[in-house]
């Protein structure tokens, strides 16, 4: 299909943003609670449709705040999520990571599931030459990228050789 064509095509279906705690209790929905403080995750079940549950900009503080979000009975596929934290100077930092199967969420009428993403980020780099081949991935092999005030942040990368001495070294370009 030629780009024009594309353009002049449909909308695509935006997800359903679940941003705040339900209300009142419904018999055919459950909870999902985050394992981070400020972020959000993107999950679509087996039809296709999507959700984009919210945790960005919460103004409930303490531990005793109601963290969840609700969805109807089912089980979800995670194709996203975003991380949210601000430097020591306040400066905002997010990370971003898409996959096709990032995790996956059962939700049970009435219950309330924790959905984890580990505290790790996956580095690998291969040599070919003097260019340097670098993959940042999140939970699964999630592709990853790392912004600072709304722009995404060039990886800095050092070779070394057996004393320490540097061969090469750079920043990673995304794409």
């Amino acid at each position: 299909m030629a780009l024009s064509e594309y353009l002049k095509s449909e909308p695509l279906d935006l997800p359903t943003l679940v941003d705040a705690t339900p209300r009142r209790k419904k018999s055919d929905e459950g909870y999902v609670v985050p394992s981070f403080k400020r972020g959000a995750i993107l999950v679509k079940n087996g039809a296709g449709d999507t959700w984009r549950l919210s945790w960005e900009d919460e103004k409930v503080k303490g531990k005793d705040a109601d963290r969840r979000r609700a969805l109807p009975v089912g089980h979800y596929t995670v194709v996203g999520y975003r991380l949210l934290r601000e430097s020591d100077s306040g400066e905002p930092w997010h990370l971003s990571a898409t996959g096709h199967k990032i995790g996956g969420v059962k939700v049970a009428a009435g219950e309330s599931v924790e959905f984890s993403i580990p505290k790790t980020i996956t580095m690998e780099g291969k040599l070919h030459g003097q260019n340097v081949n670098m993959s940042i991935t999140g939970l699964k092999g999630a592709g990853l990228s790392i912004y600072k005030a709304g722009h995404r942040i060039p990886i800095g990368y050092q070779l070394t050789g057996d004393g320490d001495e540097p061969l090469a070294k750079g920043s990673m370009t995304y794409g």
